[in-house]
């Protein structure tokens, strides 16, 4: 979900929690372990606002292009 490291756990797109299928493969996907953690049982788009949130914002400066 960040992009910033390997994904090296399996995550369920659909948590266990909330009726996610244990074995379904569209369930699946590589997650980093820190992502994976913070996670939890949140589904994947409340997730995605809070890490595009936390995103740091980028102001140009005046010479941005030269």
């Amino acid at each position: 979900m960040c992009k910033r490291a390997p994904g090296v756990t399996i995550d369920h797109v659909t948590p266990l929690s909330k009726g996610g299928a244990v074995d379904d493969l569209a369930n699946l996907r590589p997650c980093c372990s820190n992502c994976s953690y913070r996670r939890g049982d949140m589904d994947a788009d409340r997730f995605r606002a809070i890490l595009l949130a936390e995103r740091p914002k980028v102001t140009p400066s005046r010479n941005w292009f030269g």
